[in-house]
């Protein structure tokens, strides 16, 4: 048997400057979520060592294919090919609906329900005159804001043209004219037969659901810019959202 004897603990122990030196302190589990028992917080951005305040793993992150046929709003689309997609936003740009009408009336020289073949609408002007083409649209009531608003037409020869429109609108219950508009005159080159179309949303400033709209659209036959011997006038197309 060996027998091993230290001194009195009672003075090295309690005189010491650091009585604990020598002994391993241990504590309880705790999470460091807050002060006292805790053992106090830990600051993500600076008490860790290498870790800062925006640090986040590397990690890609992908959507898997879905529907979004039951979210609201014309704006949803579905993926369906597994394929990832860039950060963006789902702005409204989806069409609606549409609505489009034909000459109803002409005015100058002009011919309502004129034909070249297959094609009809109302034959404008000529060479040395002007031709306006009437048209009437009733703004649908789910009508949000203008897509596009065209006019369509084609000429009978390679040249340019000279044209116009004119419009007036207004909902059931005010005057027709409540709101007037216009685009002044402009050049297009056209070609033979080939269809044109012809952007006059400018023409619908102020445009609400409701509104029926009126229009007049001139071929500025007589201007001397004007070099076409033939203009079709096939109908107003407007899209919405």
């Amino acid at each position: 048997m060996v027998v091993k004897f230290v001194s009195d603990p009672t003075g090295t122990h309690a005189d010491g400057a650091d009585p604990h030196t020598g002994y391993r302190l241990e504590s309880a589990d705790h999470t460091h979520a807050s002060s006292g028992a805790q053992a106090g917080q830990i600051s993500h951005d600076s008490a860790l060592t290498g870790v800062s305040a925006d640090d986040h793993h590397a990690e890609a992150h992908t959507v898997a294919s879905h529907s979004d046929t039951t979210g609201t709003g014309a704006e949803l689309e579905e993926l369906t090919d597994g394929s990832e997609t860039t950060k963006h936003t789902h702005a409204a740009s989806g069409v609606r609906g549409s609505v489009s009408a034909q000459p109803h009336n002409v005015s100058g020289t002009a011919t309502l329900a004129a034909n070249d073949g297959l094609a009809t609408g109302a034959s404008l002007g000529d060479a040395s005159n002007d031709g306006i083409g009437y048209l009437t649209i009733q703004v649908p009531a789910d009508f949000s804001a203008i897509h596009s608003a065209i006019a369509i037409g084609f000429a009978t020869t390679n040249a340019n043209l000279r044209w116009s429109i004119a419009t007036q609108f207004g909902a059931a219950g005010t005057v027709q004219n409540t709101h007037t508009d216009s685009i002044a005159t402009a050049t297009v080159a056209v070609l033979n037969t080939y269809i044109v179309n012809f952007d006059i949303a400018a023409a619908l400033t102020g445009l609400a659901a409701g509104d029926v709209i009126q229009f007049a659209f001139t071929r500025e036959g007589a201007d001397a810019g004007d070099t076409v011997s033939g203009f079709f006038l096939q109908e107003i197309k407007l899209e919405y959202t």
